[in-house]
This record gives structure tokens, sequence and C-alpha cells, in this order.
């Protein structure tokens, strides 16, 4: 009698195992946000409508473009950023401030030039411009403090949790030129699953119940 108990609490434990592994599959994936940093900052992030003039034919025109945030991802991934094309005169630069990759709008290709980098934990991501305009030039990186009036700005628009767009404007705070289609790219999110707590405690009971049953065979 005492076998056969021990068998059946033995198929048990192996039971909660698979099922803890089984739910180990759920995961909370990170994605790509946009993050007001006003609270640290004297400017705000604001919402906009697309200019008409915007002239980059991935950008949702009947959506809204959101100027002065930062875009951050809540926890590790990689990312491609991908160019989209451009309508400015002035040579622009994209740039990963870390990760060296870089390319101008002198020589990338629309759709196929991209610069690739990873994210380990939850943050900003690491990217920015330069601009060669007027002959002065001038740069700006995700998480500086701009608004619309600033002489460089980017806006984001967001197509999914981990597809995003960014737009250049270099228009030097002219109000009549805040087109955001001076230099854009994609930016897709390729998240790493992170299980959930929950999962991990499940799959560490499923174990040490597999364990108490082998012991008490043994014995």
């Amino acid at each position: 009698m005492t076998r056969i108990y021990m068998r059946t609490l033995t198929r048990t434990a192996l039971a909660a195992l698979v099922g803890c592994v089984l739910v180990g599959t759920a995961t909370a994936d990170p994605i790509l946000t946009a993050v007001d940093p006003a609270g640290a900052t004297p400017h705000q992030g604001t919402t906009v409508a697309v200019p008409t003039n915007n002239d980059l034919s991935a950008v949702d025109k009947s959506g809204q473009l959101m100027v002065g945030f930062q875009l951050e991802a809540t926890g590790p991934g990689s990312l491609a950023y991908t160019y989209l094309g451009k309508e400015a005169g002035y040579t622009n630069t994209f740039l990963l401030t870390l990760g060296g990759c870089s390319f101008s709008t002198a020589v990338a290709q629309k759709n196929v030039t991209t610069c690739t980098d990873t994210i380990d934990a939850a943050g900003l991501l690491d990217f920015g411009f330069v601009t060669s305009g007027g002959g002065t030039p001038s740069s700006i990186f995700n998480g500086n403090d701009f608004d619309m009036n600033s002489e460089m700005t980017f806006a984001l628009q967001r197509i999914n949790d981990l597809t995003w767009l960014i737009l250049l404007d270099d228009s030097g705070g002219n109000p009549n030129d805040k087109d955001f289609d001076d230099m854009g790219l994609r930016v897709v999110f390729t998240p790493k699953s992170v299980p959930e707590p929950g999962t991990l405690a499940l799959l560490g009971l499923g174990l040490a119940g597999l364990g108490m049953a082998r012991r008490r065979k043994s014995a």
C-alpha cells in the first residue's frame, strides 16, 4: 500500500512540475513606452496633430505626435532602427551613442539602412541626432529636455507596443516649419521574455514536491 501511495505522490508531483513548465510560457513581455519627463524638467511633453506638410509616407496622418517625451523599454530586448526617409536639405545623422552605429541622410537608403542595438534592463533607449543645419552642428538625444520651441526636436508616433516612429525636426525653432519629417525612423523592439514571479514560485513548489516524493520512496 505504501509503495502504491508513493507512486501516486511521485506522479502527482511530476504532474505539478509539468503544469508549472507549461504555465511558464505565460510571460510579462517588455514593451516600448513614451514617458513624459515633466516631473524632473521645466518642459512638458505635448501631443499634437500630424502637420499637413509632413511628407513621410510611413506616418499615420490621422494620428497624433508626441513631442517632448522620451522613449523607454520596460525590460530587456533587442532593437532595430530603420531609416524611413527625409525632407530636409540639411544633412542629419542618426546615431546610437553607446553602440557606435550611425548613418546620415546623405547616404542612408530608405527602408533599408538599419542600426541594431540591445537593452539589458528597463530604461531609456540609446539614440540621438546631429544636424549640420545652418552650418552650426546641433544635437538632440533621447532623454534631453526639449519642447516644440527647441532648436531641435523629435516626435514619437506609436504604431503598436513594439513599434514606434521617431521623427526629427531640425527647423531651429521656426514655428512655420514644424513638419517632423527632416529624418524619420522606425524602431522595432523584440522583447526578451521574462517569467512572471508567480510562475517561478509554482515551478519551485513543483520541484520541491518531486524531491520530497523521491526521498520518501527511497526511505
